[in-house]
């Protein structure tokens, strides 16, 4: 093969890796990612500058987004002639042509000059075609509808209400869900205008769209959103879920995390999907993620209200338990720790507004509060407490404290840990200090009424007696001593393999 030849698949080889690196800006799951994902990209500069455009025609709206910030990342004096150009050039799509100009505007700061602003193609038809197609792409992948929201919404306000009248004007009743996506990451302005838009679908998808905005809305905003489902309620609107919904909830573990299951199998099938939430007892939610079309034996068999399945996680060792709740006490859970998380003014994760059509549409799965059981502390002795941190729902319970390891660092090299020496006893008195004594409080209440849906009554009690120890700065109770010994152990692990 001659040295030519040899230059041209070279070139190509290079071509296709920069388009392939650019297309998966359209996978990303962050702008944090897709930035550095971008600044390697854009050091390829010509080859990264053919790549973007070509795919400014794309109706990946993470994508275009993703092209903003790669944009952003090359040199002005290549990009903005290049996008201005494609933006004038009546031969390229609509759809690409608007897209050199959003990233103009809103990614390089440019101003249109008024000449290229008459030639641009009519915004709206544009806007419809590229909601027309985010339904589309929804069918197989509802993700597009969290990102068709996220990147309306980084638009001028002037620009989401033009794309808003323009939704509003489409036919297809799954328009709903797009309207739901775009009111749950807006703010209460944003929401009272969608809601009557809803509202006017006479559909059951409108109806399972407010059901899930009602749980997405901050509070004083879902009686509004409850006065649009009443209405379509009135109007003969139904939902009629199809499907059974199970729950499934870990104990909790010393950082304060538990996870939460929703299995949604329809009737009639050999899949199910499945809603995995990492709840917090300070920060609410965590994170949610969800998966369709599982196989029904991949998943833990149908069980009895309390019963804990024992789960092998990955390929460890190690199984976690998890015990089958009364639905609406896990989607009370939920709303729960969505109240916690919306004073944190995060958006919510998509799984949750895409998938909340399966987790709360159920008429017949009314979401309560959890009501906390009244379970009474019990008396019990040293080895009982022991017995209970080795409880497999403890079996996460060590904590990874600075100050434990500064306790350690100020140790004499060679000093043998011992139970019931002074290091010992300072640990546990630190474990019952307030700044760690609250948390560990609460989640030991926590873990008492997982025991308890669990009906592991006698170690619910134990839990709930520990539980005072800390909350009355018990050092020399026996469970916070165990506790305190264990972290100890851990610590001096950690330090030894450090120094290897």
């Amino acid at each position: 093969m001659s040295e030519a030849n040899d230059r041209v698949i070279r070139s190509f080889s290079e071509r296709l890796a920069v388009e392939q690196q650019v297309r998966a800006l359209g996978e990303s799951t962050s702008v944090e990612e897709q930035r550095k994902m971008a600044v390697e990209i854009a050091r390829q500069e010509d080859l990264a500058l053919s790549a973007l455009l070509r795919q400014l025609d794309t109706d990946n709206a993470a994508l275009r987004g993703g092209l903003g910030v790669l944009a952003s990342q090359m040199d002005a004096g290549l990009i903005i002639p290049a996008l201005r150009r494609v933006a004038a050039d009546t031969r390229r799509s609509d759809e690409a042509r608007l897209t050199a100009v959003m990233i103009l505007e809103r990614h390089l700061g440019q101003i249109l000059d008024p000449e290229l602003t008459r030639i641009l193609p009519d915004p709206s038809s544009v806007a419809r075609q590229s909601a027309l197609q985010a339904l589309a792409l929804a069918q197989e992948n509802p993700q597009i509808l969290a990102e068709y929201a996220l990147q309306l919404l980084a638009e001028p306000p002037e620009t989401v209400q033009a794309v808003l009248s323009v939704i509003n004007g489409i036919e297809d009743p799954a328009r709903a869900r797009l309207l739901l996506a775009i009111a749950s990451y807006g703010n209460a302005a944003l929401v009272a205008q969608i809601l009557p838009m809803m509202g006017s679908i006479r559909h059951p998808l409108a109806l399972e769209s407010l059901q899930t905005l009602e749980h997405l809305v901050a509070a004083p905003l879902r009686e509004a959103v409850q006065r649009q489902t009443r209405k379509l309620r009135l109007a003969g609107i139904r939902v009629h879920p199809d499907f059974n919904l199970r729950a499934l909830l870990s104990p909790i573990n010393a950082q304060g995390q538990s996870l939460l299951w929703f299995i949604h199998l329809p009737a009639a099938a050999d899949r199910a999907n499945l809603l995995a939430v990492v709840l917090h007892d300070r920060m609410g939610l965590l994170s949610a993620e969800a998966q369709s079309g599982l196989h029904l034996s991949g998943l833990p068999v149908p069980s009895a209200k309390g019963y804990v399945h024992r789960l092998r996680v990955m390929r460890s060792h190690y199984f976690m338990r998890m015990v089958e709740l009364i639905p609406a006490v896990g989607l009370g859970l939920l709303d729960r720790a969505m109240e916690i998380m919306s004073e944190t003014n995060l958006p919510w994760p998509s799984a949750l507004v895409v998938d909340g059509h399966w987790l709360w549409s159920g008429n017949d799965i009314s979401p309560h509060e959890w009501q906390d059981p009244p379970i009474e502390p019990a008396a019990g002795t040293p080895d009982d407490f022991m017995a209970l941190l080795q409880h497999d729902a403890f079996a996460s319970w060590v904590l990874d404290l600075a100050e434990v390891d500064d306790l350690l660092a100020l140790q004499s090299p060679g000093h043998l840990l011992r139970q019931d020496d002074d290091l010992h006893k300072q640990v546990a008195r630190f474990l019952v200090s307030a700044e760690t004594a609250i948390p560990l409080s609460r989640r030991l209440r926590w873990q008492a009424m997982w025991l308890h849906a669990s009906g592991d009554i006698a170690n619910a009690r134990l839990a709930m007696t520990a539980q005072k120890a800390f909350e009355q700065g018990d050092a020399d109770h026996p469970f916070v001593n165990a506790l305190a010994w264990r972290s100890l152990l851990a610590a001096t692990d950690r330090r030894a393999r450090s120094r290897r």
